[in-house]
């Protein structure tokens, strides 16, 4: 089937994916993060209703396991991606009019409804825009094109800092001009303070939808889709017949994979560990150490994504070298300590949560990379698309566990303290703890490459000490586009949409 997709149609896949994912990043910075986090707390959201404020994306990637098992069925990939990730896109219109039509009550809930629904279908479409883009890019450039694809779209992310600040400067300085501007269409029972708010991040998401969400359905109806390659075999009649995976079928298959069930126990054990605190991260930077949007921004959007940048020339190649579990393992030593940047930070000093931003920025994206590598080196070709939505699907509904729990537990103690420390804290202390414990069960994992950490420690200080890290050239040779053998699909770096 490669010949029914010409060179053409693949160097005209990898120009158009770029500025997809571009737009992509553009909508994801804007209506996300941080944004919806201000959105959030402008309603005074309990503890628990941030918890469903972070566990909704997770949980939503069950879906994956339907959307898997439909993909077996569709011919094409192209018009279902496009249709579930437009209107995913396009509901950030509803939510920005929300709190402007409906009461506080039925504002929130209906809020978490339509938050619910476009993460469903955002989930559905990077399910299939993944096995779209498997097939699209040749196996021997998937690791060079999608670390250049992946450091662009990190830069647009800086956006994000430029839109905070100037959001931090309307609220403080423009206040009551916004709010007499668009008198028309704010509630009588909505405060001023809530009124600058939601207006703000209303036009935020609208420029979202309008720009980045748009421009990114056009690229992605404009870019080729390959024949969607499937597993055929021939019946005893000399048929040719397309075979077909269930589910069941696939979770039973990946209980006799020794390495595969190991690595989906061991991430299952980490979220469990980690779900704990993940509704405060963000919440907890605003609310309790007061800072601005803007500094939030500085945080998630210039230092984090420039240190992923940093880390995306090498990683790959420290990889390669020391294998992927002990990158892992180093990454996962480092990153045990950040709940404590959050423990001592106070209002009056959060230097150590850029530090958390600086750290997170070099450690999680090696710790990505080589964590599907693994990934994909312990699933077979036929049934990924099964086997990695089973993957998010259980690691996503355990994830989702213990936000609610710790959501639950910290309302229920409120102001209370323990050897003076509050709730949050002590949750971000256990969470520390826990981390440490991981690591025993990381050790567990196989991976025929690896090597002994402190070659990977002596190494990290011979760079640095030499001032060198190599780093590949940015750009991809002319010559790479003209490279179209497609016969070996194991991609070493897959790409998260």
């Amino acid at each position: 089937m490669a010949e029914d997709f010409s060179p053409q149609q693949r160097r005209s896949t990898l120009t158009i994916s770029i500025w997809e994912g571009v737009f992509a990043q553009f909508h994801g910075v804007l209506a996300g993060g941080s944004f919806v986090t201000c959105y959030v707390l402008a309603y005074n959201a309990s503890n628990l209703q941030l918890a469903l404020l972070a566990a909704i994306p997770p949980f939503a990637l069950v879906i994956q396991l339907v959307s898997a098992h439909w993909l077996q069925y569709l011919h094409r990939r192209k018009p279902f991606t496009i249709i579930t990730a437009g209107i995913s896109r396009f509901s950030w219109l509803l939510i920005a009019f929300i709190p402007f039509l409906f009461p506080k009550t039925q504002a929130l809930t209906l809020f978490f409804i339509v938050y619910a629904i476009l993460n469903l279908l955002m989930a559905m479409a990077a399910n299939s825009w993944l096995s779209w883009m498997a097939d699209a890019i040749p196996a021997s450039l998937r690791g060079r094109y999608f670390s250049k694809r992946n450091m662009i779209c990190t830069i647009v992310g800086f956006t994000g800092y430029g839109v905070a600040m100037l959001y931090d400067h309307i609220k403080d300085n423009q206040s009551d001009r916004v709010i007499n501007l668009f008198s028309p269409i704010v509630p009588e029972f909505m405060g001023p303070a809530q009124s600058i708010v939601f207006i703000l991040l209303g036009i935020i998401f609208v420029i979202a939808v309008l720009t980045g969400g748009l421009l990114n359905v056009i690229y992605l109806i404009k870019q080729p889709e390959p024949p969607f390659v499937k597993t055929e075999v021939k019946d005893a009649n000399n048929q040719i017949t397309t075979i077909k995976m269930s589910l069941w079928a696939a979770f039973k298959n990946i209980l006799k994979m020794k390495d595969f069930r190991t690595l989906c126990l061991v991430m299952i054990i980490w979220h469990i560990v980690n779900g704990f605190a993940t509704p405060f991260w963000g919440p907890f930077r605003l609310r309790d150490l007061q800072m601005s949007l803007t500094a939030v921004s500085i945080c998630d959007n210039i230092l984090g994504p420039l240190c992923t940048i940093i880390s995306l020339f090498f990683w790959g190649k420290i990889i390669d070298r020391f294998g992927n579990k002990t990158v892992i393992l180093f990454t996962l030593y480092v990153t045990a300590f950040h709940p404590l940047f959050y423990v001592v930070s106070t209002p009056n000093f959060t230097a150590l949560i850029y530090l958390d931003a600086i750290s997170s920025g070099l450690m999680w994206s090696g710790f990505g990379i080589a964590l599907l590598n693994l990934q994909l080196a312990f699933i077979p070709k036929h049934g990924r698309e099964i086997y990695l939505a089973i993957y998010s699907a259980v690691v996503g509904v355990v994830f989702t566990i213990p936000m609610f729990i710790g959501g639950w537990v910290v309302d229920l103690v409120g102001e209370r303290t323990f050897l003076s420390l509050q709730a949050i804290p002590i949750v971000l202390w256990l969470v520390c703890i826990g981390r440490f414990a991981c690591l025993i069960w990381f050790t567990k994992i196989n991976d025929p490459k690896e090597k002994p950490m402190v070659q990977l420690v002596m190494h990290l200080i011979m760079q640095v000490k030499e001032g060198f890290i190599g780093i590949p050239r940015f750009f991809m040779p002319k010559e790479d586009y003209n490279t179209l053998d497609d016969t070996n699909d194991e991609s070493p770096t897959m790409p998260q949409h």
